[in-house]
Parts: structure tokens; C-alpha cells; sequence
């Protein structure tokens, strides 16, 4: 009779580098030897549960759903040592029932907010308030009941040094009675396991027999039942060595220190076994593996996916019922409808698209989503904070722009809704909401407070490791040379979801087949530690690395989430966040919410309070109009900087050789100027963006091939810029409805060549049909559709983001020093509630080069940008007459110690060195912000080195007094206590404030290179006509002067000059052995003039 057996201590990839294989294969590999079930037992968490359910369904199996616990042995609360104080043991539960999945995921939630320390924890007192409808095993060696078994190691708390404990067959037993007491009789199991191998007389070996008797000598003296398995952390042997190396890259070592794992020299019997090989291993030990049918009999649960679960508006801290959900919908949808179309040229044919769309919406069960959507957009536009007018495909939804979702009329863009729902191909609605980066904090605290802290959550995320991780991984281990690493790394191209490349692409066996040499020279090289690279990055490619927080994703519930899935908190806060991401909440059918923090709208709308604030004008951002020439002038000049998504290098020349004049010229660009459009080569070396451009500009000839398809293109002169393009050639030749076309388009994204393959013959087929034309020529649109398919771009999108791009140009051309003051504000990160803010440490030079080109930018536009002064600047860049002060924050090292300076200044103004320094004192700024300050010129009480001489022994000064001052404060408190005995005290005279020591002045070269060293950049254009001028023609050679310098520090040991594009710009040298380097580089790009 064939054996049989199922799996229960099992782990995927999901247990994040501890293991190599995936949910779906482990599912398929059960399946394949013939096993009837298998476990899920990722290590403290059950990110994994979804698709391994849905996985296990697909493969005939079932699935059974737990977790290996880390158990503190004291309270889960206190800290763990890892070697003595507190330590953890593992422990494997599974669920038996619906009761007990609810209880796993308490529990593991539980150890997420409460008892993280190193892993997420639980104790016995957690377990025994969750434990109904669990089965336990008692784990592996680092098993609680195994290790008191075996004995263990632990660290000596007066010597430190690391002992051996003994073991302990009472404690072990004292143990297993209260486990089994806590899960029931029935529901508790001595697991034990055998990894014997090759290695048949090493340590691990000789323990884990040690450890069978004696869970057997346990066995029978308590009657707790035994369970055979096999810890499983990969697919097959072959698959050790790359675990092995993940081991090392989870823990951040080197493959020359010594782990203390179990499973490193014997990782290649951590496989998925067969019941014969499991049978092989435990001749005579039939029961154990008979339980193991037992536990999946017992174990049935059962998760609902697919039905979606949408949260129930709620109005006045009331939840809708279904009669009042229609009511309300209905009321809105006209009073939306009214406001935007009644008595306009579209008003019926924007009645027929919105009676669609409402039937496809309730259809499909999603009236209460929009309601939620439109209530938070509401509240948020209530509050006067901007919106984005869209993104995404939502820009097609005519109802979400009549709900003021979105802002901007789908049908004077032709745009399709079915791009955004379609009802032919169940999925769910997808609105991402852009706000100031700063607002996104009050929007979800508005949801949380609304729906309840237990229905609100982040989305959490699952990273994996891609080819160029991978490749810095496994060569860091493997002791590639780091030049060589990063040369692998670097030629796999960027690029993720459609233009992830993998290692396969790069070897030239993949679905892209680049074969890139670098990489795919090793294969076939003689050396074998090359070909063990490629293997290993080959089996570790794409595995769980680490979890994280989705940008945006906001999940709301229909009920607690706890209910559905486990819960922690995002790192650093105390933000509920779900365990597991985004894909697997959709295949629970919960639906999310995107709320963006857009930067561009926060220096918008910074920007506009500076305006009313100044002009007295309050300008409604909603309904801006598109058609004003003088800011379609200034993008066309090139003047682009400071505007969203056309600053760039890349995108300053398309826009100037495009000269766009309205909103569908601007999306056009975003839309070509991506990887794809731009990658895209012909055999004459031309991109889509150059014959998009040759056409517009009549020097290409525009063609279609077929007369259906002119209306379509002739916007884009014959070029498939956009997806809707596509879906609306497929209804013009072949006859599909909307929910068809977007169909097609979705299946050639998929890339599937065989899904490609029966599209294409279809599309063929009914175009041949429909259109009556020959099968060659619908061969040959066909090709042509699949080719641009692959870039084609979402219009809607393109759209909502070309509203944006104008709007900062409008703030540009109309509002030049407010506009300018807040993107110098963003640059700085002068918004200290902003989820963008860079930290001013970042790399340096980044944060540099965008203030060093928006001051640049600011200087052509001829806005001054004043020094930093802190008896004039705020902490944030401010217009200041037809200027701009720079903000405090400007200089380096000072950050939000510019608040605190801002804060003493209110105290009363500065009159002098001894009153900024006492002041600054009280509000707690330090030396280590005073001399920052100092040098970048923004103390204005002296010359720099006189200064710098001084604020040393001057804020000593100032702290020994605030020290006596507050000193005295507590002696009158004390005195006022009728209860204290009070001492007579002789006033001791107070010492003068130390004098200031005068110092030999900076010259004005030197002021200029420490505000260089201080800031990063220059703020004011002072020409000396004396100084030889060189011709630089654009600012990004300006950007690689600033960069090159950054990356020489050292002290001073020279000053140099350059004068670019009349920018008279003063270095300081370092006097490192760098700085001829540094001259003859300096000397390349522009001329410098030694002083």
C-alpha cells in the first residue's frame, strides 16, 4: 500500500529569506507527490495564507493555514535577550476551524503591536486567551519543549560568557503539560523530525536522534501524541546552497563567520519530501506519520475570495442602510450633474454616459466605494486643501468628476470608462487621490476617526529580491570583486513591473532575451564559482526579502480587519498596517483607497497662500481654464524648471521642440517620454518621440492603414500614443463593445506570447469580418497594435497629470516669486509635516543640485534670492518684495533647529551677538547649529571668524546663567512650600558677559566659499567684470561643477573662482591629495582663477 502523508511544519518564501520557495510551488510540488494537504507555517507571520489557499484550491489539495509562533518564556512584553534574559522558543499552531483562524490571526497580530522585540512575540498567557480551534506541534530544536529536551545554549548574565544548559526532562515535561492544557488534549503533538542526509555523524544529526528518544521517552509518559515532519525550506536539495546563501544575506554576514543555524551544513534535507522518503526516514514510527493525516482530516478552513466586501458609508456617525446608500447616490449624482453639464453642448450625451456608468457601478456593488471616495474628498476640499484633478484611469469615469472625485470632463478628452471599470472583466475600481504631501496625515485621520481605528489600516507591502539585488547579494558572498558586482548590477537596465528585466532576460533565455554580456559571458565561462553565481541568482531571484508600508494603499473594512487579516504597525509609528499587501487584500475582496502625497500639489497650494496673502486674491485652482497663451509661452521657452514632471533634462527639450499650446499637446509628452517610447528604436535610430515630432512638424509623412483608423490617430499624427487608442481601433475594425476593447488591451499587456497569439487571431479574424478587409493588411494592423500596445500609455492619466503640469506653469507665468519661494521651500524640505521632506543629510549632493537649479532658475527669471538671515528668514524660503528670502533651512546641518531659531526671534528681535545667542539658548538650539549658522553668513552681528572665535566661550556664558536662572525659579517654588524650612542666601553678583574678541576678517572670496561650503550654492548673481567669463550654455553643467566639488571635503586650502553664464561662483579647494583632481576638472568645465 502506498504511504501517505501530509507536511505540517512548512515554510515559503514569505518566512523573508529563510526559505526559497514560493507559495504556488510548494502547492504544486504537494500535489505532484501525491499528498492530499499541506501546511503553511511561515515564522510569525501569515502574509503567505492567501495565496497559498488559492494555490493549494488550483492544485487539488487543501490547504492548511498556521504559523511558528515565537513564544517568550517569560512575558512577551518584556525585552528579549537572545542568548539568557528573556529567550524565544518556537511553536507551530495551525487552524482547525473557522474559530481558531480568528484566533491565529489575534494572535499574531497581538505579537506585532505588543510583543515585538527582534521577532514578534507571544507568551502562555496570549496563547491560552487564543487558543480554541488551534492544533500545536512543538517545533523544531529551537522548540520549547525540544530545547529543555536537548538542552540549550544561553549567555552567562555576570560573566557574559556564552554556557551550556542542561537538559531538563521535568521542565520539558512541566512544559508540554501546560501546552497541552492550553490547546486540549486532542490538539497538541511532540513533533519530531530527523535530518540526517549525508552528514550522518555531525552535530545536528547527533542531536536530533538524542532529541527523538527523548520525545519519545516523553510520548510515553504523558500520552501527548507524536507528529513526523520535515522542516521544509526549499524545493528540492538542489536548492540548498541558495538558501544557504539567503541565510547569510537575512542575517548581514559573511560567508566567513559561523552562524549559529541548524540548517546551514545540512540545508539540502529541507525539501518537500514524498510520503516514501518521509516513510524512509521513520520506519517504525507509523503513527507519527499517520497523525499527520489526522491533523489535515481535523484542520478545515475555508477563505471566501473573490466577494467583495465594500465598508458602508457612514453620514453623521451613522452607517447607511441599503435604501439610504440609493438615496444618496442618487441626490448627489444629480445635484453633480447639474453643477457640470445641465445646460451645456454635452449635457445629453453626458446623460447617456452617466446612466451607463451607473448601471455598470451598481451593478458591480460599488456605489458604496464611491460615496466613501467622494465623502474624504469632500471633507477635504471643505477644508481648503487642494486635490489632484486625477490620476490613474479614474479620469475616464465621468461620475467621479461629477462627484468632484476627479476634476476634469472625460468626454472632452475621449476618454473610455471602461478603461477604468469594465464590466465584461470583474475587478476592482481603482481611484488614486493625490494631496500635499502634508495632508495626507489629516486625511486618514479623518477615515480612522470616522470608520473606527479597527476598520482603517495602511497597506502593507512584501519586497522581493530582483536581478540587480540579487546580483549584489550573491556576489558580495560569493567574494566578487566590488567593481565587478557593481558592473553586473548596473548593465541590467531599470525598470520595473513591464520593464523588469531578470537574470533569464540577461543570460538570453528569458521572455525579453537581452542576453547582456556581462552576465551572460559567465555561463559559459570555465571558472565554476561563475556558473554557481548564475545558478544561485537564478534560484533567488524574485523571493521575499522584507515587508514595508504600500506608498499610498488605505484599506477600510466592512467589519474589524482583524477579522480578515492580521495586523502590525507600519515601522516607526503606531499606524495599523495589514500584514500581508495589497494583491492579497484584493483577492479578499477588500477594497482600498489611494491617498497620494503629491509634493507638487503642496508647493501649489503654499504658493496660493502666499498669493491671497500678498495680493489679497483667492484663486480657485478647480476651475482654472487651459487656454492662457503667456503660460504655454514659458513652457515652450524651456523655462520648465520648478514644473511637475517637465523639469527634467530629458523632458526640457521634447517639451521645446513639441511648443505644446494646450492640454492635449501636454499629455502627449508624459505620455512618449517613458522608457518604453523612448527605447523603442526603428532600424533608422528614431523613437516614437521622434516621429511624433518629425509629423507634427511636417517633415514625416502620416499614414494610416485604414481610413477607420485616421479619426483615431490623426491627434497624434499617426503615432499609438495612448491604450484608449487601441481599444478605440479594435471597436472601429473589428466591432468590440468598449468592455471587449478593454479586454484586448489588458491581454497584450500581459505579455503572454500564447495570450498575444489568440488575441491576435481573433482580432484578425473579426477585423477580416466587420471591416472587409484583406487578412494580410488585418495581419499588419494587427502587428502594428501589438508593437505599440507594449508603450502605449493610459490617456486618462496622461490627462489628469497634464492639468497638473499647467497649473504649476500658470503659477510660473503669473506668480513667479511665490510659485519660486515654494519650490525652493519643497527643495529645502521647509515643510516639516511633509512625508517628502528629505533629510539633509540625503547623499548631499541630490539636495544640492535641485536648490543650486531652482536659485539658478530664480536668477533667470531675475527674482533675487537673499542670504539667509535669522533676523529676517523663517525657516521656509519666503517671498520678500520682488524676491526671496532664503529660509533657515537652507543651510546645511541646521534642519529643524530653524524652527527653534525662528521660535527665539519671536521671543523679540535680535539685538545683538550676546541676545541671539541667549535667546536661541532658552529655545534649546545648540553649537552645533550656532557655527552652521554662522558660517553661511546668516548671523549679521560681525564678521564670520570673529564670530566663529566667539560662540564658543558666548554660549558657555549662556548656559551657566540659564542653568542659575532656572536654578532660582526652583529655589522660589521651594520657598513658596510652607512646609520647607526657609534659608537666608547671600545674592552672589553675576558675571558680565564675556567680551568679543576680534578676529582677522574673511575676505570676501573666503565669505563667498564658506556660504558655498554652508549652503551648496550661490543665492545672488555678483558678476566681477574682471574675471574672464566662459561660456556655459545650460544649467546642467552648473548642476556638475556644484556635484564635483560636494564630492571633495576637506579643510581649506585654496579658493578658486568660476564665472558661468555671468554667476560669478567662489570654491573652497580641500587639502586632501584630491584637489589637483579636482582643479583639472574644474578646469574642463569652466575656467578657474586662482586667487
Amino acid at each position: 500500500m502506498k504511504p501517505e502523508f501530509v507536511h505540517t511544519h512548512v515554510h515559503s518564501d514569505f518566512s523573508l529569506l529563510d526559505s526559497s520557495v514560493s507559495a504556488d510551488d510548494l502547492a504544486r510540488d504537494a500535489a505532484a507527490k501525491g499528498m492530499r494537504a499541506m501546511a503553511l507555517t511561515d515564522h510569525g507571520n501569515v502574509m503567505g495564507h492567501v495565496p497559498f489557499f488559492a494555490a493549494c484550491k488550483k492544485a487539488g489539495i487543501k490547504p492548511i493555514l498556521g504559523c511558528e509562533l515565537y513564544v517568550a518564556r517569560r512575558s512577551a512584553t518584556e525585552p528579549m535577550d537572545k542568548l539568557g534574559g528573556n529567550p524565544t522558543d518556537h511553536l507551530v499552531v495551525m487552524a482547525e476551524n473557522e474559530e481558531g483562524y480568528g484566533n491565529l490571526l489575534q494572535l499574531v497580530t497581538w505579537a506585532n503591536i505588543n510583543g515585538l522585540h527582534y521577532v514578534p512575540r507571544v507568551d502562555l498567557e496570549v496563547l491560552a486567551r487564543h487558543s480554541k480551534g488551534l492544533v500545536a506541534q512543538t517545533a523544531c530544536l529551537s522548540g520549547g519543549v525540544n530545547r529543555l529536551l536537548n538542552g540549550w545554549e544561553a549567555r552567562n548574565k555576570t560573566t557574559k560568557e556564552i554556557e551550556a544548559i542542561e537538559a531538563d526532562f521535568q521542565g520539558a515535561m512541566d512544559l508540554a503539560m501546560a501546552l497541552q492544557s492550553i490547546f486540549g488534549k486532542d490538539n497538541f503533538f511532540l513533533e519530531i523530525q530527523h535530518h540526517a542526509g549525508a552528514h550522518k555523524d555531525d552535530d545536528l544529526v547527533y542531536r536530533q536522534r538524542k532529541l527523538i528518544d527523548q520525545v519519545i521517552r516523553l510520548h510515553k509518559v504523558t500520552g501527548i501524541p507524536l507528529v513526523a515532519t520535515n522542516d521544509i525550506h526549499f524545493r528540492v536539495p538542489e536548492d540548498a546552497k541558495a538558501r544557504e546563501i539567503a541565510l547569510y544575506i537575512s542575517r548581514g554576514k559573511s560567508r566567513s563567520d559561523t552562524l549559529t543555524l541548524d540548517a546551514v551544513s545540512h540545508s539540502g534535507e529541507f525539501y518537500v519530501k514524498s510520503p516514501d522518503e518521509m516513510q524512509a526516514m521513520f520506519p517504525d514510527m507509523e503513527i507519527a506519520l499517520k497523525n499527520t493525516l489526522a491533523i489535515a482530516e481535523r484542520c478545515n478552513v475555508n477563505l471566501e475570495l473573490g466577494k467583495y466586501r465594500v465598508a458602508t458609508p457612514i453620514v453623521d456617525g451613522k452607517e447607511l442602510t441599503d435604501t439610504e446608500i440609493q438615496d444618496r447616490w442618487e441626490r448627489l449624482l444629480e445635484h453633480g450633474f447639474h453643477e457640470k453639464y445641465e445646460g451645456t453642448p454635452v449635457e445629453d450625451e453626458a446623460r447617456e454616459r452617466l446612466d451607463h456608468e451607473k448601471k455598470v457601478i451598481e451593478k458591480m456593488g460599488f456605489v458604496p466605494y464611491f460615496l466613501m471616495v467622494s465623502d474624504f474628498v469632500s471633507y477635504a476640499l471643505g477644508k481648503g486643501w487642494l486635490v489632484g484633478d486625477g490620476r490613474g484611469s479614474a479620469g475616464g469615469c465621468l461620475i467621479a468628476n461629477v462627484l468632484d472625485i476627479t476634476n476634469g470632463d472625460p468626454l472632452e478628452h475621449g476618454l473610455i470608462f471602461e478603461r477604468f471599470l469594465n464590466s465584461e472583466r470583474i475587478s476592482m475600481p481603482d481611484i488614486d487621490v493625490d494631496f500635499p504631501s502634508e495632508r495626507v496625515p489629516d486625511v486618514l485621520a479623518y477615515l480612522t476617526q470616522k470608520y473606527g481605528a479597527d476598520r482603517v489600516a495602511r497597506i502593507g507591502s512584501v519586497n522581493a529580491l530582483w536581478a540587480k539585488g540579487v546580483i549584489r547579494e550573491v556576489g558580495k558572498l560569493l567574494d566578487f570583486p566590488p567593481e565587478d558586482i557593481e558592473d553586473m548590477a548596473n548593465a541590467i537596465p531599470k525598470g520595473g513591473g513591464e520593464f523588469q528585466v531578470s537574470i533569464g532576460d540577461a543570460i538570453g533565455k528569458g521572455d525579453k532575451a537581452l542576453a547582456i554580456p556581462k552576465i551572460q559571458s559567465l555561463t559559459t565561462s570555465n571558472d565554476p564559482k561563475h556558473r554557481e553565481f548564475i545558478e544561485i541568482c537564478e534560484r533567488l531571484e524574485g523571493i521575499k526579502r522584507s515587508r514595508g508600508t504600500h506608498a499610498c494603499g488605505v484599506i477600510i473594512g466592512s467589519r474589524p480587519l482583524i477579522k480578515d487579516v492580521a495586523l502590525t504597525y507600519k515601522k516607526g509609528t503606531t499606524q495599523l498596517q495589514t500584514d500581508c499587501d495589497m494583491k492579497t487584500l484584493e483577492t479578499l475582496g477588500l477594497l482600498k483607497v489611494d491617498l497620494l502625497s503629491l509634493a507638487s500639489l503642496g508647493i501649489c497650494s503654499l504658493a496660493l497662500e502666499w498669493i491671497e496673502r500678498r495680493h489679497g486674491k483667492k484663486i480657485d485652482f478647480r476651475r482654472l481654464t487651459f487656454d492662457d497663451p503667456a503660460t504655454y509661452d514659458l513652457i515652450c521657452s524651456g523655462r520648465t524648471l520648478g514644473m511637475f514632471q517637465i523639469e527634467t533634462p530629458l523632458m526640457r527639450p521634447v517639451v521645446m521642440r513639441i511648443g505644446p499650446r494646450n492640454l492635449e499637446d501636454l499629455s502627449v509628452i508624459i505620455a512618449l517620454n517613458r522608457p518604453g517610447p523612448l527605447d523603442f528604436v526603428d532600424d533608422r535610430g528614431l523613437n516614437m518621440v521622434d516621429h511624433y515630432i518629425l509629423r507634427r512638424l511636417g517633415k514625416e509623412t502620416v499614414s494610416y492603414l485604414h481610413p477607420k483608423m485616421e479619426a483615431i490617430l490623426k491627434p497624434t499624427y499617426g503615432v499609438i500614443v495612448y491604450q484608449e487608442q487601441i481599444m478605440q481601433i479594435a471597436r472601429a475594425l473589428c466591432g468590440f463593445s468598449n468592455a471587449e476593447a478593454d479586454s484586448l488591451r489588458k491581454s497584450i499587456g500581459k505579455k503572454l506570447p500564447e495570450l498575444i497569439a489568440k488575441e491576435g487571431k481573433r482580432f484578425v479574424e473579426l477585423a477580416m469580418r466587420h471591416s472587409e478587409i484583406s487578412e494580410p493588411l488585418a495581419q499588419e494592423i494587427w502587428s502594428t497594435i501589438e508593437t505599440f500596445a507594449r508603450y502605449g500609455f493610459n490617456k486618462a492619466h496622461s490627462i489628469g497629470y497634464a492639468r497638473q503640469v499647467y497649473k504649476t506653469a500658470w503659477l510660473k507665468t503669473h506668480y513667479p516669486v511665490e510659485y519660486m519661494s515654494a519650490v525652493l521651500t519643497y527643495a529645502i524640505g521647509g515643510v516639516s509635516d511633509s512625508e517628502d521632506e528629505e533629510d539633509d543629510t540625503e547623499g548631499g549632493s541630490r539636495k544640492v543640485e535641485k536648490i543650486a537649479k531652482y536659485i539658478y532658475e530664480c536668477n533667470q527669471l531675475g527674482i533675487p534670492v537673499y542670504d539667509p538671515d535669522v533676523t529676517k528668514s523663517e525657516a521656509a524660503c519666503t517671498p520678500e518684495g520682488e524676491g526671496i528670502r532664503a529660509g533657515l533651512r537652507i543651510i546645511k546641518d541646521v534642519g529643524d533647529s530653524a524652527n527653534l531659531v525662528v521660535a527665539a526671534r519671536h521671543i523679540g528681535q535680535f539685538t545683538d551677538f550676546h541676545d541671539f545667542i541667549y535667546k536661541c539658548c532658552v529655545m534649546g538650539v545648540t553649537m552645533s547649529h550656532f557655527k552652521p549658522l554662522i558660517a553661511a553668513g546668516a548671523v549679521p552681528f560681525g564678521d564670520r571668524n570673529t564670530l566663529l572665535a566667539n560662540v564658543l566661550k558666548i554660549s558657555d556664558w549662556t548656559r551657566r546663567k540659564l542653568a542659575k536662572v532656572r536654578s532660582a525659579e526652583r529655589k522660589v517654588v521651594q520657598e513658596e512650600d510652607p512646609t520647607k524650612k526657609k534659608r537666608k542666601t547671600k545674592p552672589r553678583a553675576e558675571a558680565p558677559p564675556p567680551p568679543i574678541v576680534s578676529a582677522e576678517p574673511m575676505s570676501e572670496m573666503q565669505e563667498r566659499a564658506e556660504s558655498i561650503a554652508a549652503i551648496g550654492t550661490y543665492l545672488l548673481p555678483r558678476f566681477d567684470p574682471s574675471s574672464v567669463a566662459v561660456s556655459v550654455d545650460n544649467v546642467d553643467t552648473l548642476m556638475e561643477v556644484i556635484s564635483l566639488t560636494n564630492s571633495y571635503p576637506g579643510r581649506i586650502k585654496t579658493y578658486a573662482r568660476v564665472v558661468i553664464n555671468d554667476i560669478q561662483v567662489d570654491w573652497r579647494l580641500p587639502s586632501t591629495d584630491g584637489s589637483e583632481e579636482l582643479s583639472h576638472k574644474l578646469r574642463k568645465i569652466a575656467r578657474v582663477l586662482e586667487s
